[in-house]
């Protein structure tokens, strides 16, 4: 048995998931009204439970999102941003020192506070990895173009520097060293254009 289906029996266990399952059953035999109406009734059912349970399926839901790529699927645009933005907002709020609810906040200095809270949180250290891959290559990304850095590449390689001391806590090699190639790419690119 893989992560997913791990997750999704977890979820299975918990009560208030019933519609949330049905929804993603509905949305891949591509019922979308169906699906919406079943999320909609987990939206109710999620909202009525005690803060717990909420923090529990908002890990449990953003981890199967993240491992399967599907955000479409398990993090619709009502579901996130209108529910489980404001429940991580408000579980920062309520224990700052914890690092799962800046993970699943799709904002680049809350990804960074989860590393720095939890450096062994592989999912962060990829996210965040992969939010510095994304700035910086979006600073670079006319240079073959012949036109000049975007950004100030010696702030660029600050950054490189500071995420790769954590790419060494991903267990999973392709990915490590995919994030590491990446970075290296990035590294001489900034370098490079050091004035």
């Amino acid at each position: 048995m893989n992560e997913i289906e791990k997750i999704l029996n977890e979820l299975k266990e918990i009560t208030s998931t019933k519609h949330f399952l049905e929804y993603v059953a509905l949305r891949n035999k591509g019922l979308k009204k169906d699906a919406q109406k079943e999320l909609e009734f987990f939206i109710i059912d999620f909202i009525s439970q005690n803060k717990d349970i909420q923090r529990h399926c908002i890990n449990l839901i953003c981890k199967i999102a993240f491992l399967s790529n599907r955000y479409d699927l398990y993090l619709p645009y009502n579901l996130y941003n209108k529910v489980f933005v404001p429940g991580l907002k408000n579980w920062i709020a309520d224990d700052p020192k914890n690092a799962i609810p800046y993970k699943w906040i799709n904002d680049w200095e809350q990804n960074k506070k989860s590393i720095e809270l939890d450096s062994t949180d592989e999912i962060a250290i990829e996210k965040f990895s992969n939010q510095v891959i994304g700035r910086v290559s979006m600073n670079q990304h006319e240079l073959t173009a012949g036109y000049s850095y975007d950004g100030d590449p010696i702030e660029d390689l600050s950054l490189i520097n500071y995420v790769q001391k954590f790419v060494t806590g991903i267990n999973d090699e392709n990915k490590r060293n995919e994030i590491t190639e990446r970075l290296t790419e990035l590294r001489k690119k900034a370098s490079e254009n050091i004035i």
